[in-house]
């Protein structure tokens, strides 16, 4: 759909550009041409209205003596009443220039025409002389137009270099126009893009783990409905939290902030939750799933955010991981941060592909397997970091462990900041992946 929108969209660009590029040259060679003309005309008219004055001053005699062809090419012919050239010192006089100087004698006064003689275009100016004793003559003003043409030659010629170079302007501006009048539609259709796949990966979790959960009922077919009391409280737990799942992606469909919740978080309470919700998922592909809680504190965040993006991480442990990998949920505090390791022993992730597994639909090359969206990693760390948190890729030789620190909430008063003390000493000992947005 882009791609047609960018065609027309460039296509109409492109002919409305040509089109006003094309007008404005057109129009500045004829304007151009109308001046340079104009500019002809005037002064054709000066040196007619001079040479009026020498004839009628000097005669013919001495007009003949003064007035040959000037270095500007202007040229003098006397036409008399019966239409003949009673002076030509240029041999210029045809039967085009008797016609127009017949005209004048006719009607009296004057014209300015363009003629074509045998010698090419001419501008004559043609003036009727009174001269004493009543005498009536013609007197032509007359200049060679071949400058003038070879100069509107020139105009054109310009006009139509401007030209090509406005097209090759016009296409530059016609991609540029585009691709700027299209950003908007692009950047909506890329939200919308994140948003089906984000909805799809945030309501799969919680599904996969309320699919799973039913299988452990159903391979129990004469359990009583209160032996499943666990699992069937896992299952509303996560059924819950898809509902809440859901409002939120129909507030952010409308263009409304999500409901985003503050409480205080036992995080040792919530990642056995987390844990627990996740053991049918777990069970169910092979792998080992235990928690080493180790007094994580307390925080004040989004519970629900932070169930989604453990289990999110979880997911991606199980999903990636061979069969039977054991997956091990750690806690613990650290410099007033709350620590909550999701570590694995399966392939891990190389160090230069671990900027890479962060961001959405990443897929890695061959080592952990493949199979799930490509979202998992990137949505928890969105998540976290909406907390004010960080998301580390950490090496657990063997195997991945994600880190997830969060600021743990604090019981009283500090006499000093402790943050001014801290280092990145804990992770000194395992190279580690810190990425934050």
């Amino acid at each position: 759909m882009i791609g047609r929108a960018r065609r027309r969209l460039l296509g109409g660009n492109l002919v409305v550009l040509l089109v006003l590029t094309s007008l404005i040259a057109a129009a500045i060679a004829a304007v151009a041409v109308q001046l340079l003309e104009q500019d002809t005309r005037t002064r054709l008219s000066l040196d007619a209205q001079r040479a009026i004055a020498d004839l009628r001053g000097r005669g013919d005699t001495d007009f003949a003596s003064e007035h040959g062809v000037s270095a500007s090419g202007t040229f003098y012919i006397i036409w008399n009443a019966a239409g003949r050239a009673t002076l030509d010192p240029a041999r210029a006089a045809d039967t085009a220039l008797a016609a127009d100087a017949a005209s004048v004698l006719a009607g009296g006064g004057g014209r300015v025409d363009r003629v074509t003689t045998s010698g090419g275009s001419v501008l004559v100016d043609s003036r009727l002389v009174v001269l004493s004793g009543g005498v009536r003559e013609v007197l032509q003003t007359a200049t060679s137009l071949a400058a003038v043409n070879a100069a509107d030659g020139r105009i054109i010629a310009a006009a139509l270099i401007t030209s090509s170079v406005g097209v090759l302007c016009c296409i530059v501006a016609a991609f540029w126009l585009t691709r700027r009048a299209l950003a908007p539609l692009t950047a909506a259709l890329e939200r919308e893009r994140r948003l089906l796949a984000d909805a799809s990966h945030e309501l799969r979790t919680p599904l996969a783990h309320a699919a799973a959960a039913l299988q452990v009922v159903r391979r129990q077919p004469l359990h009583r409905i209160a032996d499943e009391d666990n699992v069937l409280e896992a299952m509303a737990g996560e059924l819950d939290r898809m509902t809440r799942l859901t409002d939120d992606l129909l507030r952010r469909a409308r263009g409304e902030a999500p409901g985003a919740r503050r409480e205080t978080i036992a995080v040792d309470d919530l990642v056995r939750q987390v844990v627990e919700a996740a053991q049918p998922r777990a069970a169910q592909r092979g792998h080992p799933l235990s928690v080493r809680a180790g007094g994580a504190g307390h925080l004040v965040g989004d519970p629900d955010s932070l169930r989604q993006a453990l289990l999110a991480i979880l997911d991606n442990a199980l999903t990636h991981t061979p069969a039977g990998t054991a997956v091990v949920v750690g806690t613990h505090a650290e410099r007033g941060l709350s620590v909550i390791d999701v570590a694995d022993s399966g392939a891990g992730i190389p160090p230069a592909q671990k900027a890479v597994a962060l961001e959405p639909f990443a897929r890695l090359s061959a080592g952990r397997g493949s199979g799930g969206s490509g979202l998992g990693l990137s949505v928890s760390r969105s998540l976290v970091e909406a907390m004010g948190g960080s998301l580390l890729l950490l090496d657990n030789e063997p195997g991945l462990r994600v880190r997830i620190r969060l600021r743990r909430q604090e019981t009283g008063r500090m006499s000093e900041e402790r943050g001014h003390a801290d280092s990145d000493a804990d992770d000194s000992d395992e190279p580690a992946h810190r990425l934050r947005v």
